[in-house]
């Protein structure tokens, strides 16, 4: 049977990645997790002085209450995973709730601002890109070579890498 260690920590938030975050306690550093669901109820921030309490995980602690100052914020459980939504074989999985419609097939799908990420960035685009459950991969040039580029749907460009000469590019005319 799994046992969950839980644990309570106090010390000052050095730095906020995202829906992750680092605590210099006495003794050392703690990297923490409020998941992106838990960080739409905590205003946290670099300095703040808290006491979180969670479930020790082997990387970090996931925080199930956390107190900054006098003011404490008691997480409401994740939503449970629901896993991949297919309807058969063969069948791709919905897009996100957000985007309307399924991916795979770029129906009601908008890529503009991926897009203009890109372009803002200096990447030319070829052809159309491929649609990804939370983010869309574009084949780009830049200086003479040639990209994968994987970017979400609200244009952060995740990242660049060297395109396969062989694979699920071939036949764009590059």
């Amino acid at each position: 049977m799994h046992h969950i260690e839980k644990t309570t920590v106090s010390g000052r938030v050095e730095h906020v990645f995202a829906h992750r975050f680092t605590v210099k306690t006495a003794d050392a550093v703690i990297l923490a997790d409020l998941t992106p669901h838990g960080l739409k109820y905590v205003p946290l921030k670099g300095g703040d002085d808290v006491v979180i309490e969670g479930e020790q995980k082997p990387s970090e602690i996931r925080v199930e209450s956390i107190s900054i100052g006098p003011r404490t914020y008691i997480l409401p459980p994740q939503p449970e995973h629901r896993g991949p939504q297919h309807s058969g074989p063969g069948m791709h999985h919905r897009g996100p709730p957000h985007r309307g419609g399924s991916h795979g097939r770029g129906e009601d799908i908008d890529t503009s601002v991926a897009k203009k990420a890109l372009q803002a960035e200096g990447y030319d685009i070829v052809g159309d890109p491929r649609l990804r459950h939370r983010h869309t991969e574009w084949l780009v040039k830049k200086g003479g070579e040639v990209f994968e580029a994987h970017v979400t749907f609200d244009g952060e460009i995740r990242h660049v890498d060297p395109a396969e000469p062989r694979g699920k590019w071939d036949g764009r005319k590059v």
